[in-house]
């Protein structure tokens, strides 16, 4: 096997939120909703992210959303985050 090319050199997983939402980092998406389509690979992996920065994973409400639902969640603030991938911004 040889590999030719790379699409990303970093993993493009990323959340989205208002400025003004008090959410300063990972730890503070206890007690918020997060839309996220219930297979996005961001609601799977959540649990070792979880574990990663401390916090218990059954304390972050998610939302199952469309994918397509992402952006509009966000705007009417129906969801404090949505989970998505940097190059969705």
């Amino acid at each position: 096997m040889r590999v030719i090319g790379i699409i990303f050199d970093k993993h493009p997983n990323c959340m989205y939120y208002w400025k003004d939402s008090g959410i300063k980092e990972p730890k503070d998406l206890v007690g918020k909703k997060v839309g996220v389509p219930a297979a996005d690979g961001h609601k799977v992996m959540f649990p070792a992210f979880a574990k990663i920065i401390g916090i218990d994973p059954a304390k972050v409400e998610f939302m199952n959303i469309e994918p397509a639902a992402k952006p509009a969640f966000l705007a009417t603030k129906k969801a404090d985050r949505v989970f998505d991938l940097y190059t969705g911004a």
